[in-house]
């Protein structure tokens, strides 16, 4: 007599594809693939190969054997860990003891980048005062970008005001602004540089501003010589700025006679630096015979 015995086979079953979306350069996501045993005996994976390798790889190793049949199932982990950005793509081929399965691919490599001015100045900033500049950071890269650190290479002046630094600057020109003060204690230019630390790289900046301060000159005396009694005379004194911002006065008085006034109903102000001027009438009108004096 003959006899046989049929036996059923084993069916490879996964899904035609799998994305990750977007993932940071030099880091890595996982997705976990399912393979199902649609058939009627035990399923073997017996290999498994890339189209494009590098940036995909495949979990565990060795491949699980054994997969129960109607329906049994084992998941392997698939890693995308991209090394630039742009899109990464590659077909999985799974080996078995029955038939092969594809899978599709694909995730985009994203990066935060820093960008920044080279140099930024707060201008001229009157001695005692402070001036105030915002240095814009954008994010010219596909990632959100955090500021970890901003510091000074010197300690004078300049200083920053925004603390702590931004965080989850947009993508795609993104921006913060990172406000720095310039309070100058003298006249001059005072430097630094801020360097500025990120996910998305390093920076440096140049910064300046100018400390500057009125100063007046005038005649240390103003002569009149006779003047008839009850009559009056005017000479000009004039006040010279020789300072570095803008000269206001803010009063004046005579002191020592009442024959001298000043007629002018107001006192000039934002006389310009570095020898700007502005005049003003001194009038002595004596009411009786002799010599007077005042300031």
């Amino acid at each position: 007599p003959l006899a046989c015995t049929g036996t059923g086979a084993p069916q490879l079953s996964v899904a035609g594809s799998l994305g990750f979306g977007d993932v940071l350069v030099n880091s890595s996501s996982n997705q976990t693939l399912r393979v199902t045993n649609t058939g009627s005996a035990p399923l073997n994976l017996t290999g498994a190969s890339f189209s494009v390798g590098g940036v995909f790889t495949l979990q565990p190793s060795p491949l699980p054997t054994n997969i129960a049949a109607n329906g049994g199932f084992a998941d392997l982990i698939v890693r995308c860990a991209p090394t630039a950005e742009g899109l990464a793509t590659s077909t999985l081929t799974l080996f078995s003891n029955a038939n092969a399965g594809s899978v599709s691919l694909s995730c985009t490599g994203i990066t935060p980048r820093i960008s920044t001015p080279a140099s930024v100045s707060v201008g001229s900033v009157v001695v005692g005062s402070f001036g105030l500049k915002a240095v814009r950071v954008t994010n010219t890269g596909t990632a959100p970008l955090n500021v970890t650190s901003a510091s000074f290479n010197l300690t004078n002046a300049i200083t920053l005001l925004t603390n702590p630094p931004p965080t989850n600057i947009a993508a795609n020109g993104g921006f913060a602004d990172l406000i720095v003060r310039c309070a100058p204690s003298a006249e001059g230019l005072v430097s630094n540089t801020l360097s500025i630390g990120s996910t998305g790289g390093s920076a440096s900046v140049s910064l300046t501003c100018t400390g500057v301060a009125a100063r007046i000159t005038a005649p240390g005396s103003l002569g009149f010589g006779n003047v008839r009694v009850n009559s009056s005379s005017n000479l000009t004194l004039r006040i010279t700025n020789t300072g570095t911002a803008p000269l206001n006065l803010t009063g004046a008085s005579v002191t020592g006679s009442t024959i001298f006034s000043l007629p002018s109903p107001s006192l000039p102000t934002n006389i310009a630096a570095n020898g700007g001027f502005a005049d003003l009438l001194v009038r002595c009108a004596p009411t009786a015979m002799g010599t007077f004096s005042a300031r």
